[in-house]
């Protein structure tokens, strides 16, 4: 749910337009590697498993509901994750080194939905069909119930149904969610989600995009930025166009 744009006068010569934050960050796609567990399924296997399997199925689920890969969620795990393991279905150095371009699997976070397309399994087309409800961070994030689309909401919460979604975000409208516990309880009769750590009222990263311009030319400026608590904000990237 973007803040309204707004322009800043800089001297005489311009103005920047401050395109606000993105501030749904609807599901993570990516735990960075500190988040995660090890179990030993056989001797001397160690397998990574997400500390947050509540946040995989909703992933599953988002993905599969809109004409996303769903079926490559295995191959992107293999893709951040820091072993040499191939999960069912999944892909490690062997299969990206033997493409047409050859190439290894980073094993690291991936902070941008794009950086996704050379994963075993996703396609241009299926990752542009989901990307507008993804985001990719470098931590495990719950979703934010004030901002997140209906889209998302329908997704992370059971047994919604369209008039029960549609009482939701009425809802909402008229007075954000103040707790978890208040979104729960303000739920249709029915419907339930997850668990208190697949949801929260508030957002740690933020989408701002930064525009000037004066007379013909015009640049851009996108970055992520997360917001910590009793610290200065972080960027986690930033690009110039």
């Amino acid at each position: 749910m973007p803040l309204p744009p707004m322009s800043i006068p800089i001297a005489s010569t311009g103005s920047v337009a401050f395109a606000g934050f993105r501030r749904s960050v609807i599901v993570v796609l990516l735990p960075a590697p500190s988040r995660r567990r090890h179990v030993r399924d056989a001797p001397g296997r160690d397998l990574a498993l997400d500390v947050h399997r509540e946040a995989r199925h909703l992933v599953h689920e988002s993905i599969a509901q809109h004409g996303g890969p769903a079926d490559a969620l295995n191959a992107i795990a293999d893709w951040i994750d820091v072993d040499g393991i191939a999960r069912d279905g999944g892909a490690e150095d062997a299969y990206y080194a033997a493409q047409p371009v050859p190439g290894l699997a980073p094993n690291a976070p991936v902070l941008r939905v794009a950086d996704l397309l050379p994963v075993k399994g996703v396609t241009a087309p299926s990752l542009a069909a989901v990307a507008p409800w993804l985001a990719a961070l470098p931590n495990y994030t719950p979703t934010n119930v004030n901002t997140a689309p209906p889209e998302v909401l329908a997704v992370i919460v059971d047994n919604l149904g369209p008039d029960g979604l549609a009482a939701l975000v009425a809802s909402r409208a008229r007075k954000p969610f103040a707790s978890v516990a208040d979104f729960r309880s303000r739920l249709p009769q029915g419907a339930a989600f997850a668990g208190d750590g697949t949801v929260s009222v508030r957002s740690d990263y933020f989408y701002v995009t930064v525009e000037a311009t004066q007379g013909i030319t015009r640049a851009r400026a996108r970055a992520l930025v997360h917001r910590i608590k009793g610290e200065a904000p972080a960027i986690v990237w930033q690009v110039v166009e």
